[in-house]
C-alpha cells in the first residue's frame, strides 16, 4: 500500500464493508498525502467513525458512541484536510452527538446540539438531519417542511432526468444513473421524515 490514493480505496472498501476498526486504524496510523482537488479522505474518516457510533449506539455502548461521534467533528494533521469555513456535515454530526447525549441522560447537552442541529441549514441532503432536529426540539412544522421540499427537489430531478436522454450519447449514461439514483434517495429520505415508510423504502 505505497500509494495513497490505493490506501483510500481500500479504507473505503472497509467502511463499506463494515469493518470500521480496520479502517479506523489505518485512518489513525497513516499520514496521507492530499494533493490538490484530494480530501475525500476526511469523509471517509467521518463516515468510519459515524457509523461505527451508530453501532455502539444501537448496540447500548452509549459512551463509545459519543467518542466515536466527537472524534468524527476532528480534523486530524495527518489527513492533510483543514476545517471548512463552513461544514455541510456539521448538523449531521450535531444531531448524532445529541443522540448520543439523549441516551446518556444527560438532557442538557442533547438538547444544546439539537439546536445546533436545527439551526444548521443545508440545500442538501444533509438537510434531512436539520429536520430531525426539529422533530426533536418539537418544531414539527418547520421539520416537515425540509422534508417536502426534499421530495419536492427529488421529484424535480427525475422529471428533468426523464425528459431527455441526452447525456446517454456522449457516454455518460453513468452521471445520469447517479443523478438519478441522487434524485430517488432525497425523495426517500422526505419520505422517511414524514413517517411513509413504505414509498420511503421502495
Amino acid at each position: 500500500y505505497r500509494r495513497d490514493d490505493a490506501l483510500v480505496r481500500m479504507t473505503e472498501l472497509q467502511v463499506l464493508a463494515g469493518d470500521y476498526d480496520a479502517a479506523i486504524k489505518t485512518l489513525d496510523t497513516h499520514h496521507f498525502n492530499v494533493w490538490e482537488g484530494g480530501g475525500s479522505i476526511h469523509g471517509v474518516f467521518v463516515d468510519a467513525h459515524q457509523l461505527r457510533g451508530l453501532q455502539r449506539l444501537a448496540a447500548g455502548e452509549y459512551n463509545g458512541a459519543l467518542e466515536d461521534f466527537q472524534t468524527a467533528t476532528d480534523y486530524p494533521d495527518n489527513l492533510e484536510v483543514g476545517r471548512p469555513s463552513h461544514d455541510r456535515r456539521a448538523g449531521r454530526n450535531h444531531y448524532f452527538l445529541a443522540q448520543a447525549y439523549d441516551k446518556l441522560g444527560q438532557q442538557e447537552k442533547a438538547q444544546q446540539y439539537y439546536k445546533s442541529a436545527a439551526a444548521h441549514k443545508s440545500r442538501d441532503d444533509y438537510s434531512f438531519y436539520q429536520a430531525l432536529a426539529l422533530k426533536k426540539l418539537n418544531d414539527r412544522e418547520k421539520a416537515n417542511e425540509i422534508f417536502d421540499k426534499l421530495v419536492e427537489r427529488g421529484t424535480q430531478q427525475l422529471e428533468r432526468n426523464n425528459e431527455i436522454d441526452f447525456f446517454a450519447k456522449f457516454g455518460e449514461r453513468g452521471r445520469q444513473q447517479q443523478r438519478l439514483a441522487r434524485a430517488h434517495y432525497l425523495i426517500a429520505l422526505g419520505s422517511l421524515g414524514k413517517g411513509d415508510k413504505v414509498r420511503a423504502r421502495d
